[in-house]
């Protein structure tokens, strides 16, 4: 619950500055739904997880090639054993800083850092937060198609960098497709 005031408190902060800072042209506000494919490295259950995630996003024209963008999104990253019923689920509320390159009218290329701050997790039915970091670091690169003024697709890789754990040596990998409408 802590980590939640903390995210509430610093998205606040991340959009109060845009809107104070820009334009209606210059900035965007959305939400965004999509799927996620994730696994963790070293896991004792192997397989992906999949599942739907769901957030808002923002975004800030610099240049007419180049944005920054914030966004605020909740997603479950596991792994499931398909020959028994092992599971690890872990539920974050991440907070990607993506720089986002255009390289045409429809197309553009995004990167940057994301804080994933843990909710809540689970193994095989048990409550597992005592042996995983309340905060996951990863690095995202992703590319975009807009679909007009108001949508957008992307698709994007996570890639963890810290260890989820003090106990074992395990990254996040997700594999995300999104939708994205801006007001």
């Amino acid at each position: 619950m802590k980590n939640l005031n903390i995210m509430k408190k610093l998205f606040t902060i991340i959009a109060l500055v845009f809107i104070t800072n820009v334009t209606a042209q210059q900035f965007k506000i959305g939400v965004k739904f999509g799927l996620a494919s994730s696994s963790l490295t070293e896991a004792t259950t192997t397989g992906n997880y999949t599942t739907a995630m769901l957030g808002l996003q923002t975004e800030y024209k610099l240049k007419s090639n180049f944005s920054l963008g914030a966004e605020l999104y909740y997603t479950r990253i596991g792994a499931e054993n398909n020959n028994t019923s092992d599971y690890l689920y872990l539920d974050y509320l991440n907070l990607p800083v993506l720089a986002k390159f255009n390289v045409s009218e429809k197309f553009n290329i995004h990167i940057g850092p994301e804080l994933g701050f843990l909710l809540s997790s689970s193994a095989n039915q048990y409550n597992a937060n005592d042996f995983f970091k309340s905060v996951n670091f990863a690095g995202v690169v992703g590319v975009g198609y807009n679909l007009g003024k108001s949508f957008t697709l992307d698709a994007r890789y996570h890639l963890g960098l810290t260890d989820i754990s003090e106990f074992i040596v395990s990254k996040t990998r997700l594999l995300s497709i999104s939708v994205s409408y801006y007001f």
